[in-house]
């Protein structure tokens, strides 16, 4: 039983589900631009309201990109505290390039706006966050970066990595996580030129490889600029023929697969209350158990493997909290989740040096 796998919605694309011809062109994407790109980059622009997109090998090349070349001279970034470490490696590098780097905290508005005070005149803001933080199951929010940034003439720069594919625009009781899986800007209704959009299709599309969205202007310069797709490969024409594939089936069985992920998530937590077990991360698949250290993490790993249930240990980047986290997905069956409550409760019995867990905290996803 595997809850290592962010594949949320469950698409693998098999052998026998792509057709293509070779693996790469071997030129690079500044000198010849793969026609197979065409397709997915309009199908992803689409699918996350922006005008035009661009394919790159990952979110590391283009938060490079984003952060180096393309970022212009009379700009500051400020980040979420609690940003992805890709996109906080790709502020790194424009740290070292002299650009000014500012923290600021978790989804406050107040300190983002606290912190833009302190901007020169003639400095444009970049803010730099994730569309959805997986660790407090709750979408950024958006339009107030948005309207911060752009009132000074920056932008808002989005990785929305976790909630591509899985939420969408209109949540409800009919369809939990919101209809067509555009991700954050479509569950809070944005359509905004300032806001650039970077995400890996790895998670909820399956597909190893990332996409840069936004207003025409800045993605045209954005292409002319970027230094990765002339030094880097670009992503192979399987990835690309998958990417299309991956949009195709999120317009013919989304809807589907996301209400079958979110009962599956369901009956993991009625599992888990049933066995004596909360659990925190609401709706979300990323389903968390607070544990007192990493030491008390790796022994509770260690001892679900030895019962074949195999989850994660990690950190959560948005509060002090290291958890054991159990990621659900489309392709789990209610008798794996059903198994590995029973399988954690036993072993919980058997760690006496488990911590009692602390109440849940209130979520946007919570079941």
């Amino acid at each position: 039983m595997d809850f290592t796998s962010a594949l949320y919605l469950g698409l693998t694309h098999d052998s026998r589900s792509l057709q293509w011809t070779q693996l790469t062109t071997g030129a690079p994407a500044a000198l010849r631009r793969p026609v197979e790109a065409a397709e997915p980059e309009l199908g992803f622009a689409a699918l996350v309201g922006c005008e035009q997109a661009v394919a790159l090998t990952s979110t590391l090349h283009a938060a490079w990109d984003l952060f180096g070349g393309c970022c212009p001279p009379d700009v500051a970034l400020f980040h979420d505290a609690a940003a992805y470490p890709v996109l906080r490696w790709g502020l790194e590098r424009a740290s070292h390039r002299g650009v000014p780097v500012v923290s600021f905290r978790h989804h406050d508005p107040e300190a983002l706006e606290w912190a833009l005070r302190g901007l020169p005149a003639g400095t444009r803001p970049w803010v730099v966050t994730d569309g959805f933080c997986p660790g407090c199951a709750q979408v950024a929010p958006l339009r107030e970066y948005t309207r911060l940034a752009a009132a000074r003439g920056g932008r808002v720069v989005v990785d929305d990595t976790q909630a591509l594919g899985l939420i969408g625009s209109g949540p409800g009781h009919g369809q939990p996580f919101g209809e067509g899986g555009g991700g954050s800007l479509r569950a809070r209704a944005i359509a905004d030129p300032a806001i650039v959009v970077v995400a890996s299709l790895a998670k909820g599309f399956g597909v190893p490889m990332a996409m840069v969205a936004g207003a025409a202007s800045f993605i045209e310069a954005f292409v002319e600029r970027s230094e990765t797709r002339i030094h880097c490969s670009p992503p192979s024409l399987v990835h690309l023929v998958a990417a299309s594939r991956a949009l195709g089936c999120n317009a013919a069985e989304g809807e589907t697969l996301r209400l079958r992920l979110a009962s599956r998530v369901r009956a993991f937590r009625r599992a888990m209350r049933a066995s004596g077990v909360a659990m925190r991360g609401g709706l979300f698949p990323l389903q968390r158990l607070p544990v007192s250290s990493p030491d008390e993490g790796l022994r509770l790993q260690q001892a679900l493997a030895a019962h074949g249930v195999r989850v994660v240990v990690e950190r959560v980047r948005c509060r002090p909290l290291v958890a054991v986290t159990f990621v659900i997905t489309a392709r789990h069956d209610e008798g794996q989740l059903q198994r590995a409550a029973a399988v954690l409760a036993g072993v919980l019995r058997n760690l006496p040096r488990h911590t009692p867990l602390a109440p849940p905290t209130p979520s946007s996803m919570e079941v």
